[in-house]
């Protein structure tokens, strides 16, 4: 009896389909990360600011991708982050995105994913600052019966010779967002002051949990403050307490589907 009778070529055409379907199903599959934590971040030193005032941004890179033609392009992304002293970075699609970032603009930087897909850290939250670093940790948020895998990225900084707590996040749009969002909330609140809470939270101002903090005693709306409340119904928000605002506001250079949310703070 010869090869081809004893494995016929259906056979291990078989075989090699099923292989293939395991390899792409095991691949395709998004595994949450878990919780972590550090004192380090990653990329060339940056000159610190001087005084006491902090310019911060947050942004959502949608992978660095451009809202009109859909091209990749980290350099427009760099472009539209330059100059700030704390950039929270939402959609980031790679460990590698934060890197090049990192090295364009000559700041260290961190990247927090939420979730692994075909064996890499595959999507989640950054940031990139030139403020001295205490502390970081990565705390998940998602239940397991979320839509979408999220954390948060909860940082301790030093700014104007004070510990600055900085809390950065991508919250989902369905069902869960609510939960996610009293979380984030809850910590935010407890944070000793300075604090900063920046990120794509998904909810716009109509939003009664978002409403709530805004009007909340001690908490700062960045953006809605220095526009008088005249703001586009964005899901982008700088919330701060013990900081005050100096400027802030939009800018959309066509580097993502989002705008560039930024603010300048001061210490009291």
């Amino acid at each position: 009896m010869n090869g081809s009778s004893r494995f016929p070529a259906g056979r291990v055409a078989l075989l090699l389909l099923i292989v293939v379907a395991v390899f792409i199903g095991q691949g395709n599959q998004k595994i949450p990360t878990g919780p972590a934590a550090g004192d380090l971040l990653a990329g060339p030193p940056a000159s610190r600011p001087s005084g006491n005032l902090l310019r911060v941004a947050t942004f959502n890179i949608d992978g660095g991708v451009g809202k009109a033609d859909g091209r990749l392009d980290l350099d427009r992304t760099a472009a539209a982050i330059r100059g700030y002293d704390l950039v929270g970075l939402e959609e980031v699609h790679s460990n590698d995105q934060i890197q090049t970032l990192s090295q364009k603009l000559a700041m260290p930087g961190l990247f927090a994913p939420v979730e692994r897909q075909w064996w890499h850290e595959s999507f989640g939250n950054g940031v990139l600052t030139s403020l001295d670093l205490d502390h970081w940790q990565r705390i998940p948020l998602s239940n397991s019966n979320a839509d979408s895998n999220r954390n948060l990225l909860l940082l301790r900084l030093q700014f104007a010779g004070k510990p600055l707590n900085v809390i950065i996040t991508h919250l989902e749009r369905h069902v869960d967002r609510q939960t996610e969002l009293r979380s984030v909330v809850s910590l935010f609140e407890s944070l000793q002051e300075p604090a900063i809470l920046m990120g794509d939270l998904n909810c716009g101002k109509d939003e009664a949990q978002i409403a709530t903090l805004r009007n909340t005693p001690g908490v700062t709306d960045a953006i809605g403050k220095a526009l008088n409340d005249k703001t586009p119904d964005s899901v982008d928000w700088i919330f701060a307490r013990g900081l005050g605002v100096v400027r802030s506001g939009f800018i959309d250079n066509g580097a993502s589907d989002h705008p560039v949310a930024w603010a300048e703070l001061s210490v009291p």
